[in-house]
């Protein structure tokens, strides 16, 4: 997913709101002001300690070297931006070989936000086997969060809890941003967030993963959160409890959609091309015995990885769901002959031919549109020779308010026009003043 700086329709409003007001205003001769102050920019750094800011959410501390980035332990509530890519290489004979220490605990996570403003971490070594809440955040609060990040050719290496971007993320948040290199652990391993109780929203991770229980290629165990247009392209390898995307699941608060997984998924038990263990409800043995409505539903999803793991609890999108399960998976497919696989818990079968067909997602009611005809749609595909792929929303362009210029140049043209012809006749409608004695009386 590419990362980077973005001309958004802010930006096209703006300047058509500019064009509009040069147009109005230089149609009736009001004078708008023509004073345009320069913005300069000033370092302000906080006891030298990063490249600038004061660590406000109008005035970040910038981000331009490794230091400054080991320095964000320091407060965990601030707001920090990168100002340039950070080459992080040198953490490989940080702490005795154990790396960068990461950013956040169980006990005081990071409750503020990191904006990589397009960015790349490169080459980030963590190596603390020994250690849980490991990735470069340890722990993240409720609030706190990152976006527009890359963490380029990571390794990451810790015991329980770990992930690329953080161990754990407790109601925070991942943005538009991504993970590749290697994430290595015994439980609750993920591309991107180790255990997750939180948003994750236009991201990928195209690590390879490894651990032993609940492994996956985004998250290793999810508890509840929004989990939107992300997608998953590393190789996954465990013992228990992996998927392609998603290790396992409860059935509580979830919300995964527009979403796929596309690397190769290795196990032993419960192990899935999409999701490795779904957690279902358990209900009381006495009375009164109620159903809960489903709170965990997957929409709009796929898995096309090869999937190897016991006959028993392996599924080419979903391994195994324990207990009763009333969760809702709909309009979510995998491939039988990718996968090699023709059963699963939930989601639909189809063949290679039928996954790289757009009508099968048509029927769906997917938010897609072939290459040749895509305008914003989420999903485009290459009709007959790739599966579907996430596709970045539509920046507004220029061309898209060319309309509306018109329009306003046009009422602004007809305006002058008429106040010209209401100024003509108004001059001929004027008596003429004539002197005493001429033919004509006054």
């Amino acid at each position: 997913m590419k990362k980077g700086l973005k001309t958004g329709s802010k930006a096209v409003k703006i300047f058509t709101v500019g064009i509009i007001g040069i147009l109005l205003f230089g149609s009736f001769g009001l004078d708008p002001g023509s004073s345009a102050e320069t913005e300069t920019f000033e370092l302000n750094p906080a006891e030298g300690l990063f490249a600038g800011g004061s660590g406000t959410e109008a005035d970040p501390y910038l981000i331009t070297h490794v230091d400054h980035l080991q320095r964000m332990r320091g407060n965990m509530f601030a707001h920090y931006r990168l100002a340039d890519d950070v080459y992080a290489a040198e953490t490989a004979r940080w702490n005795e070989g154990k790396g960068f220490i990461p950013i956040g605990e169980e006990d005081n996570p990071f409750l503020g936000q990191l904006d990589g403003d397009g960015y790349e971490i490169k080459n980030l070594y963590i190596n603390r086997p020994d250690e849980s809440f490991v990735g470069l955040f340890g722990a993240i609060g409720e609030g706190g969060g990152l976006s527009d990040l890359t963490l380029r050719h990571a390794r990451i290496k810790g015991e329980n809890l770990v992930g690329g971007f953080a161990g754990q993320s407790m109601e925070g948040f991942v943005k538009n941003s991504e993970t590749t290199g290697s994430v290595v652990g015994n439980g609750r391993v993920g591309g991107l967030i180790g255990e997750n109780h939180g948003d994750i929203i236009d991201s990928s991770s195209s690590a390879n993963i490894h651990g032993n229980n609940r492994v996956g290629g985004v998250i290793g165990h999810n508890e509840k959160g929004d989990i939107d247009r992300t997608f998953a392209t590393g190789d996954v390898t465990g013992r228990a409890r992996v998927g392609g995307f998603i290790g396992s699941t409860r059935s509580f608060e979830s919300n995964i959609s527009d979403s796929f997984a596309s690397g190769d998924v290795e196990g032993n038990e419960s192990v899935g091309g999409f999701i490795g263990k779904i957690s279902g409800l358990h209900y009381a043995p006495e009375p009164p015995i109620r159903p809960f409505p489903p709170v965990l539903t997957i929409n709009a999803c796929y898995s096309v990885g090869r999937v190897t793991g016991d006959e028993d609890s392996t599924g080419g999108f979903i391994g195994y769901i324990s207990g009763r399960s009333e969760d809702e998976v709909k309009n979510s497919f995998w491939d039988v002959k990718t996968s090699g696989l023709y059963e699963s818990e939930r989601g639909t079968p189809k063949t290679t031919e039928e996954m790289q067909s757009i009508s099968t997602y048509e029927w769906a009611d997917w938010d897609i549109a072939t290459s040749d005809e895509w305008d914003g749609e989420t999903w485009e595909i290459d009709e007959g020779n790739d599966y579907p792929r996430l596709r970045e929303p539509k920046e507004d362009s220029i061309l898209d308010y060319l309309w509306l210029i018109a329009i306003i140049a046009f009422v602004a043209v007809l305006v002058v026009m008429v106040r010209k012809r209401e100024k003509k006749g108004d001059d001929t409608d004027k008596p003429t003043l004539r002197r005493k004695g001429d033919d004509e009386e006054i």
